[in-house]
């Protein structure tokens, strides 16, 4: 389960989640990059990944999702998969309370954990 004290899923909703992968590629981005005379390094490939990743410190659980690059739920149907991740990209974008926002000051130091960037 993702943390209760933080989470907007409810835990039938987090369940199900729970176990599934997704695919990811950076097909799109590298067509874009390439249409638009920009470079693309290398050739895109796709991989799967859980759609529910643990942070290696913390055990904490967080959504793996990420609008540019999954490109569908492994053995899923297109619609279906559409409609779950237009779901999970809209609930992460528009989780305002779950965001960070910093009024930079002088002397501020702020310290990324990518290993968890989209915690719900």
């Amino acid at each position: 389960m993702l943390t209760p004290r933080r989470s907007r899923l409810s835990p039938g909703f987090q369940s199900m989640l729970e176990d599934l992968r997704a695919t990811h590629s950076s097909e799109k981005m590298c067509n874009f990059a390439r249409a638009n005379g920009g470079l693309c390094r290398k050739d895109p490939i796709r991989t799967s990944h859980p759609i529910i990743r643990v942070h290696p410190a913390t055990g904490e659980k967080s959504l793996f999702v990420n609008g540019e690059f999954i490109r569908g739920i492994d053995g899923w149907k297109d619609p279906e998969s559409e409609v779950l991740l237009n779901f999970l990209v809209d609930h992460i974008t528009k989780g305002h309370d779950f965001q960070v926002r910093l009024s930079w000051k002088p002397k501020s130091v702020v310290i990324f954990d990518n290993r968890t960037t989209c915690r719900e």
